[in-house]
């Protein structure tokens, strides 16, 4: 197979690069190791992200993702003083002694929720000091105080609120980072990818809060172990489960009920947690009929399980799943052909094994076997007529990532990651009197391979850096062989006390595109592999920034930057997803041409812009100011005549702001403001008739006339600006066994008619004895107000 043989002759040059770059490292045989994991006390949860400092030496460092960390230090060291610190949690400082290599558990208390404004702060990861740059990790605790719509929280909309990144219409999960599209963000839960993250047509997500540990957001500046999408990384870990104790959580919402249960099965062994999630929409819909005896339902669900067991101190073993499904039906309306019903349904499932190892103090391994799908169908019912649209996604995956410690002032990363993904990007189901026709388009099988090696490098106690190489390979079965060589640096350079500079360069390539009837506003998507004629896409971004840790509780963030994005692709004029019917229905079966290239076109774009970022993590009052201007350019030579035009997430400026005040124990407020420039839009300069056949029957009976309505540049115009206030306030009281909270909470409290969209209508007017038509625009606004309470116990 091309793959492989391209991979030895590739990968083994690459790994023999790294190789000499650690023989040329000075060797520390007479160094001293000091290691572990960092867990919370209640809970045994590895804490992701949590700071190690040894102020007497100057060293400092953060667990991986996995809760492990391990400092080499110089030779002659005997002693140590220890502080261990994380948001959330009271700091854990202790002195050790080091006559040789020492590991071990340390344990974190949680804080109470009321702070002491006085409290001296240990010292924690400062912007300033870390080689990051345009990351962001914010904790699950203060993402749940967000005011949210309808009482559900929702990290998705909490991201939509940080600096570089814009939303859909409104209401909508949609996520467009650094003028990138919805598809170029990488979504990892518990390292499986997520390639929809919708529920309820985009007004939620599939994160449920209850459920999740950790999340980093990444925008620019990628280590090299991520890749596959251009735009950003959201990597986001489920919890693990109670080793200590049973614990739980139930929500009750207007239109929504969770739970949230864990346990251990074996004490401070092994542990299991589930969480569910549904919506009931559907049982006070489904008793509501319309006057044409007609119904309507809508619901979603979900499930996060896992199962963790520590085999011993130096292996762990974790089994982790998803599933989720959305469901909307609506039918028994009588028509002249008989009943008509119609569903629309879509869902994701994702599951991740993964083995923990400490070969020893030095060197950590993550072995991950994973699975993700993604699928969604189409059913139309009329009398004893059906027809019937689904696509699907799969892949089966195998990882494995490597941390290698054995150098004073060098973090060492290498891994790969192999998938395999079976593409059905379209299945057509024709039914007539019980008579079944099924005819599928192509099946595609591609692999997906990817080695990387990367070091976070001291250079001296001013300079760090992160650098790294990743070579992808990506080979559709039968089809070319598509190889990348992605080149990563970050560096942060300390020019002043509390005071850094910084600068990234990364190149991605994402060889897998999505096709998206985004005009509908459903979850209407097809993945489909690259192919001779709609090559990946690519992107190179380069950002600088600076950082200030303004005191111990508030840092501030300048960055600006500039990508450009390679092969992006769209529809092209008066084209759909169902145009794929129409192709598929009048096909020459002997012809192996693969449809969505007919109806897609590919261009080229570039996004530049200046993020302003400070932040509050710590305190009574935490939260975050936010503030970015940007502009994003196409260039389609299929589209707008081969003009450059903006795309509908070009929106020039965005403010927000998020705070949460703890005023005692039992109260706590929260709100948001978010004010937005206007976006571009097309709006009809003229329109014209048009006869349509049935696109699924060719049949005269079902033809119809259509009125097209078409502009002469591509989004002629901008909308309205956007603004929304959301406030939310918690009353919480201790019982005994429990802890229970009231939330209420008020969505758009000002009542803004944000535009959710435009329709041009037809309108008759009779002057003179004549009958003449207009035209005129009409705005369309959603969620004007929604007030929200919920309620929900902890035990």
């Amino acid at each position: 197979m091309k793959i492989c043989k391209t991979y030895w002759k590739k990968g083994k040059n690459l790994f023999l690069l790294f190789q000499l770059i650690l023989l040329n490292f000075n060797s520390y045989s007479q160094s001293v190791t000091f290691s572990g994991y960092v867990v919370e006390k209640n809970t045994k949860e590895k804490l992701i992200a949590a700071s190690i400092s040894l102020p007497g030496i100057n060293k400092f460092t953060t667990c991986n993702k996995y809760g492990y960390f391990s400092i080499t230090l110089p030779p002659h060291i005997d002693s140590i003083f220890v502080e261990i610190s994380m948001i959330g949690y009271e700091t854990l400082s202790e002195k050790i002694l080091l006559d040789k290599n020492y590991t071990s558990e340390y344990i974190l208390l949680p804080e109470s929720k009321l702070l002491d404004d006085l409290k001296v702060y240990a010292h924690t990861e400062k912007v300033s000091n870390s080689s990051k740059i345009s990351t962001i990790s914010i904790p699950i605790k203060q993402l749940k105080d967000i005011p949210s719509l309808m009482g559900e929280k929702d990290i998705i909309k909490a991201i939509q609120l940080l600096p570089g990144v814009q939303n859909g219409t409104e209401g909508s999960n949609g996520l467009f980072v650094r003028g990138g599209g919805t598809d170029q963000n990488l979504i990892l839960m518990d390292e499986a990818k997520v390639y929809n993250i919708s529920h309820l047509f985009g007004f939620f997500s599939i994160f449920n809060g209850d459920a999740l540990k950790s999340m980093e957001f990444i925008k620019g500046g990628f280590p090299a172990r991520y890749g596959g999408r251009i735009s950003s990384v959201l990597d986001v870990q489920m919890k693990d489960g109670s080793k200590n104790g049973t614990h739980g959580e139930f929500g009750l919402g207007l239109i929504t009920s969770r739970l949230t249960l864990e346990t251990p099965i074996k004490k401070d062994k092994s542990s299991f947690i589930i969480s569910a999630r549904r919506t009931y929409p559907d049982l006070i819909l489904g008793l509501i009929k319309k006057p044409d005896g007609s119904v309507i339902k809508s619901n979603f669900y979900d499930i996060n399980s896992k199962i963790n067991f520590d085999l011993n101190s130096n292996n762990s073993f974790f089994l982790s799943f998803y599933s989720g499904d959305d469901n909307f039906f609506q039918g028994d309306r009588e028509s002249g052909d008989g009943k008509v019903q119609y569903r629309f349904g879509w869902g994701n499932n994702t599951g991740t094994f993964r083995w923990n190892h400490v070969i020893n103090q030095k060197f950590f391994s993550n072995l991950s076997i994973i699975g993700s799908k993604f699928n969604y169908s189409l059913n139309n019912n009329i009398g004893t007529y059906s027809q019937g649209f689904s696509s699907n996604l799969k892949e089966l995956g195998l990882k494995n990532d490597w941390d290698f410690f054995g150098y004073e002032y060098h973090h060492i990363r290498f891994g790969f990651n192999y998938s395999r993904l079976h593409f059905s990007p379209n299945l057509t189901t024709l039914e007539d009197n019980g008579n079944r026709i099924s005819q599928s388009l192509e099946k595609i099988i591609a692999d997906d391979l990817a080695i990387y090696a990367e070091d976070i490098s001291e250079i001296s106690n001013k300079l760090s850096v992160n650098y790294g190489l990743r070579l992808a390979l990506f080979e559709p079965l039968n089809s070319k062989l598509y190889s990348f060589l992605e080149p990563r640096i970050a560096l942060n350079y300390s020019f002043a006390r509390n005071w850094s500079m910084k600068g990234a360069f990364s190149k991605m390539n994402q060889p897998i595109q999505l096709i998206s009837n985004t005009g509908l506003g459903l979850s209407i998507d097809a993945w489909v592999p690259s192919t001779n004629k709609l090559p990946p896409q690519n992107s190179k971004q380069i950002t600088i920034g600076i950082s200030h840790d303004l005191n111990k509780k508030m840092s501030f963030e300048i960055e600006t930057f500039y990508k450009e994005m390679k092969n992006i692709i769209a529809f092209k004029d008066g084209k759909s997803l169902f145009s794929t019917i129409e192709i598929f229905r009048d096909r020459d079966f002997g012809n192996k041409q693969i449809i969505w290239q007919e109806i897609t076109t590919k261009g080229d774009g570039s996004s530049k812009g200046i993020e302003f970022f400070l932040k509050k993590p710590k305190g009574k009052l935490t939260g975050w100011a936010s503030y970015t201007i940007s502009k994003v350019t196409n260039v389609f030579e299929e589209l707008n005549n081969g003009k450059p035009f903006f795309p509908v997430h070009d929106r020039r400026h965005q403010v927000s702001f998020v705070a949460n005040y703890v005023i005692n124990n039992k109260i706590t407020l929260s709100s948001n403001y978010v004010l937005g420039s206007g976006t571009p839009i097309n709006l009809p300069e003229s329109s014209y008739q048009h006869f349509s056949k049935n696109p699924f029957t060719n049949n005269p009976e079902y033809s119809f006339k259509e009125v097209i309505e078409y502009n002469n540049q591509r989004n002629n115009s901008r909308s309205k600006y956007y603004q929304r206030i959301d406030l939310s306030v918690q009353f919480a009281k201790q019982r005994k066994y429990y802890k229970r909270t009231w939330e209420i909470g008020f969505y758009n409290i000002t009542c803004q008619k944000n535009i959710f969209g435009y329709s041009a209508e037809t309108n008759g007017l009779l002057e003179n004895e004549k009958f003449y038509k207009t035209k005129s625009i009409k705005e369309y606004s959603v969620l004007l107000f929604f007030p929200s309470i919920s309620y929900y116990i902890k035990f």
